[in-house]
């Protein structure tokens, strides 16, 4: 075994110990690879690009199912300037007339980009993160009792 195969089985194992479960990928037809180190957020990468060992990876063929997403019946949110922290974690306030939503703010930074548009079903459901109408990744939500905290503190 080389090196480089050794390192990336050794950063595979590090992340499937540090979130309970292995990173999972699936590909479809048109050349994307859908993939996930933690199970609540996902990317969509072009294949050209990925350059994990599939054969290493769990496959999880309905991930790709997530970005073929309606949004049409989905809310479109905005991103408030308004934190939530839970633990050592922050967590960035997104919004809609309708519903209040939180996602983590480190991956929250991972993933936006200019120009994109989030979309969310409810404050409970994924994330979409959405250029051009093709959604390019997702992220759950943190769910708990955030507004009696934030209630609390005031």
């Amino acid at each position: 075994m080389n090196i480089e195969t050794k390192i990336q089985i050794e950063a595979l194992k590090e992340l499937e110990k540090i979130y309970r479960r292995p990173p999972s990928f699936c590909e479809d037809e048109k050349g994307w690879i859908y993939f996930t180190v933690n199970g609540f957020s996902a990317v969509r990468i072009d294949s050209k690009e990925f350059w994990l060992d599939k054969n290493k990876l769990c496959n999880v063929e309905p991930l790709s199912n997530i970005f073929s997403e309606d949004m049409s019946y989905k809310k479109k949110l905005v991103l408030t300037n308004v934190f939530y922290q839970h633990e050592k974690t922050n967590y960035n306030m997104l919004k809609c007339d309708e519903f209040k939503t939180y996602i983590n703010n480190k991956i929250f930074k991972l993933l936006y980009k200019d120009g994109c548009e989030m979309y969310a079903k409810d404050n409970k459901s994924a994330v979409y993160f959405v250029v051009n109408n093709e959604i390019y990744a997702c992220i759950t939500p943190f769910v708990g009792k955030i507004e009696m905290d934030l209630e609390e503190s005031k």
